[in-house]
């Protein structure tokens, strides 16, 4: 009976893990995001920003014409991408510690969909950011699902993203933010990321 390639054991396990992690944090992602809109869905109307824990503002306020932007573009390799088949931000949700979220999806909503998002905590407003592998304060950038091959960049791959917020309120929720870097994906290719581009209100 033939023995099976140590190397090529290993590697396939690797590869399962990681593609179980995926999948995990994809999840997990996913459900941050609902408990976050929740939580959003469960705070008085007529309750002022300065009142609460997620009221934190910087920036003018908006007309009802600008609001209900959803826009999340960058370049991955010089090529432009845009998630915005589904788009979210937060800006100091309850529960978490001065958190700034980013996040949107690409393509349709089935196992090939791909999904970037940012998270920063310790953000108390507009200002630049470094978000990148090994962070104390756990903030992670990440694409799940950039090619099949490629299921997961960012998270436990190293990243190093420069986040610029000129904007960031709640109540309603306004972010406007550019970023740039790298992000490695589980093949070790670096996607090299430039112009991004996060302008979200609601």
């Amino acid at each position: 009976m033939a023995l099976d390639n140590p190397r090529r054991s290993a590697t396939t396990m690797k590869t399962t893990q990681l593609r179980s992690f995926a999948r995990s944090t994809a999840v997990q992602a996913l459900g941050l995001v609902l408990l976050v809109l929740s939580l959003g869905a469960c705070q008085p109307s007529d309750a002022r920003s300065e009142d609460r824990p997620g009221g934190a503002q910087s920036g003018a306020r908006l007309d009802g014409a600008a609001r209900n932007s959803r826009q999340l573009s960058m370049l991955i390799d010089g090529v432009e991408w845009r998630f915005e088949t589904e788009v979210f931000g937060a800006f100091h949700p309850i529960g978490y510690n001065q958190a700034l979220l980013i996040s949107g999806t690409h393509g349709r909503k089935d196992a090939d969909e791909k999904t970037f998002n940012i998270n920063l905590y310790g953000v108390p407003g507009p200002g630049t950011y470094r978000v990148r592998s090994g962070n104390v304060e756990g903030n992670v950038a990440q694409i799940g699902n950039f090619s099949r091959d490629e299921y997961l960049a960012g998270n436990v791959m190293p990243f190093d993203l420069t986040v610029v917020v000129e904007q960031a309120q709640s109540d309603p929720t306004r972010i406007r933010a550019s970023f740039s870097g790298f992000i490695d994906t589980n093949t070790e290719r670096r996607l090299k990321i430039d112009r991004g581009v996060f302008d979200y209100a609601e």
